[in-house]
């Protein structure tokens, strides 16, 4: 299952306890970034290193966006 699939799946049980105020931002920010950089990737494969990559690349790209 990749991460996308996963967020489909279970996204109304990891919002659970998220402020009302909160939640249109984190779902725009899961949406924006966490999806598109790691959204095709199977669940088991997301480890640390991958993240750390990814939000390393971000902050790369950040100036020219």
């Amino acid at each position: 299952m990749t991460l996308a699939e996963c967020d489909e799946a279970n996204m109304d049980l990891a919002l659970r306890g998220v402020e009302p105020k909160k939640l249109n931002p984190y779902l725009a920010g899961w949406r924006k970034r966490v999806v598109p950089a790691l959204g095709h990737l199977a669940v088991r494969l997301i480890i640390n290193g991958v993240v750390d990559r990814s939000v390393q690349n971000r902050i790369a790209d950040e100036p020219s966006r």
